[in-house]
């Protein structure tokens, strides 16, 4: 009996042995199916990127440099280079924002400045053929002279100019530009028409009361700039004393001396208070009549402003003191009094008769100050 058992207990374990190769050749045959499908999918992808791999990457880069060559056709830089402008009207308002620079031939030079420029394309088409523009170009910031226009005509009439264009003009459809134009003797180089036409004393800067020019200061940072460096121009010639600054002659300037020393002793503030309380000719029918004006000064109730002014008219045209208070600059600003009664009349009269610049002092003012104390 032991020894049946033993043998069906290995009759047992081989057949579990069995069993387990069994299992084992049936998983190395699905794991050879499995590298073998594995093998034939790699295989396919590697022949698909080899058969249209470098079409796909030739694809990608056309499209690239396409997409490039559109952007660059369409920039400023390209449009510039090959674009022609008839008028000022058909440039794009991008130029002005961006302030592009663009060349011509000045063809004249009208009554008011205005360059009349013919615009040259810096590549020009053969098919294009020979076209005639008129650009209306406009000095930035200068307000010429008759002086500075002949100028304009003589030294830039059929020459080669470039501009740069800082705004557009809407009144006359002109582009306000800031000009240059080459040297004679160094062609080489250029200068700029705006500073050499302030520079010479031919004009000057535009004046602070005209709202494009204040806008354009505001706005436009280059025009801005600009408008410093003529104003330093301004100065130099101002100092050197050319064109519109230029001195009279000694001869001229000495024989003007006693109407400039006679201005400048009405003018100055100054030198009227330290000659007045001496009596100076040039004051003295103020001197002499401001105690009588104190005198003359009239209180009326009610405020009856016409009742004092016509009181005071006729004492003053009386005694002849109504047409040196017309002449005089002194008594602009009435001082106001203590009495309610006389600061009103002041105030009344120097409204209503401004031109005769009377300022009405009460009783109550010091004796020993003058009007222009106050």
């Amino acid at each position: 009996m032991h020894i049946n058992s033993s043998v069906n207990a290995r009759k047992r374990s081989l057949g579990y042995c069995s069993l387990m190769l069994k299992n084992l050749n049936v998983e190395v045959q699905r794991s050879t199916v499995c590298d073998d499908n594995t093998s034939v999918t790699v295989k396919n992808g590697t022949f698909l990127l080899d058969k249209h791999g470098p079409a796909v990457v030739r694809t990608i880069v056309a499209s690239i440099g396409l997409s490039g060559l559109y952007f660059f056709c369409r920039s400023i830089r390209l449009v510039r280079r090959f674009s022609f402008f008839k008028t000022v009207n058909d440039i794009p308002d991008e130029f002005f924002k961006k302030h592009i620079r663009l060349r011509g031939i000045v063809s004249n030079v009208d009554w008011k400045g205005r360059l009349v420029v013919n615009h040259i394309p810096i590549v020009k088409l053969p098919f294009t053929g020979n076209q005639d523009s008129e650009l209306l170009i406009h000095l930035a910031a200068v307000n010429l002279e008759e002086s500075g226009i002949n100028w304009l005509r003589h030294n830039l009439s059929n020459n080669y100019i470039k501009f740069e264009l800082l705004c557009k003009n809407e009144i006359d459809n002109s582009a306000v530009c800031d000009v240059s134009v080459k040297y004679k003797t160094l062609p080489m180089m250029m200068k700029n028409v705006n500073r050499e036409i302030v520079r010479r004393g031919l004009g000057q800067v535009i004046d602070y009361t005209d709202n494009e020019h204040i806008k354009a200061l505001h706005m436009i940072p280059r025009y801005n700039r600009l408008v410093q460096n003529l104003l330093l121009s301004e100065s130099y010639a101002d100092k050197r004393g050319v064109g519109k600054w230029k001195r009279p002659k000694l001869v001229e300037a000495v024989s003007g001396y006693p109407s400039q020393i006679v201005d400048l002793k009405r003018n100055l503030e100054l030198m009227y208070k330290f000659r007045q309380p001496f009596g100076h000719p040039l004051f003295r029918g103020i001197t002499r009549a401001h105690q009588r004006f104190i005198n003359k000064t009239v209180l009326v109730k009610d405020n009856n402003v016409e009742e004092a002014l016509k009181i005071l008219n006729k004492k003053l045209s009386q005694e002849k003191l109504l047409e040196i208070y017309r002449r005089t600059r002194y008594y602009e600003k009435p001082y106001q009094q203590r009495n309610q009664y006389s600061y009103e009349i002041c105030k009344a009269i120097y409204n209503e008769d401004m031109n005769r610049k009377i300022a009405l002092i009460s009783r109550k003012n010091r004796p020993d100050r003058w009007p222009g104390q106050y």
